[in-house]
């Protein structure tokens, strides 16, 4: 099952955290983006509330 639109992950529930467990765990995987505010990992920004790309962290 996949969002409607996407959410921030950080801001998924528990309920959404187990439905969707396989985009979880592509993101992480593929990750290129990580939340200044909880440090969650994603490869598309839109599935961060603040996201910044790995190149820009020194």
């Amino acid at each position: 099952m996949k969002p409607k639109k996407k959410k921030a992950i950080c801001k998924w529930d528990r309920s959404e955290i187990e439905d969707l467990l396989p985009l979880l765990l592509a993101e992480a995987h593929s990750a290129k983006y990580v939340c200044k505010k909880c440090g969650r990992t994603a490869a598309e920004k839109a599935y961060l509330c603040k996201p910044v790309a790995d190149k820009e962290i020194k």
